[in-house]
């Protein structure tokens, strides 16, 4: 049996040749679909779990009159430093002037963990907008303050 196989295959020299590189080439494209699956996968979830580490997050009051910077605004709530003060995520915490009333510092694992924190947010406010940027890759971090503009 085996030998009128061998016969047959090397009959058909060219069919059994290319019959071969359709094996072999299938393979390899299962082969390469996996990894490259694999690769922007890991890629993604290295992106998404570095991005937001540090956060920034913007609460605005709601507009009454005109747009954008030059919007009258109702104040944001009292109970806004409280709830924040409450908030273990938030690192820090500044009121600003220009369009942005107050500017959050957020630290989360995740984006999951973002999603959380900004749901448990809004959902003791009473606030029209908020926005949120995000720290791609942190360039530069110190806590030294320059001294000659101290000494005078």
């Amino acid at each position: 049996m085996w030998r009128v196989t061998i016969k047959g295959l090397l009959a058909h020299k060219l069919r059994l040749a290319l019959t071969a590189l359709a094996i072999v080439l299938g393979v390899t494209f299962i082969a390469g679909t996996f990894v490259l699956t694999d690769t922007l996968h890991n890629t993604f979830d290295n992106l998404f779990g570095n991005i937001y580490q540090n956060v920034t997050f913007q609460v605005r009051g709601v507009a009454q009159f005109g747009s954008g910077g030059t919007a009258t605004r109702n104040p944001v709530p009292e109970s806004l430093l409280a709830t924040v003060e409450a908030v273990p995520e938030v690192v820090e915490f500044y009121r600003m002037s220009g369009e942005i009333d107050y500017l959050l510092r957020v630290a989360v694992p995740d984006i999951a963990a973002y999603d959380g924190f900004y749901k448990r947010l809004i959902s003791k406010l009473a606030i029209s907008k908020v926005s949120s940027a995000f720290a791609m890759e942190q360039m530069k971090f110190t806590t030294e303050l320059p001294l000659q503009f101290a000494l005078g």
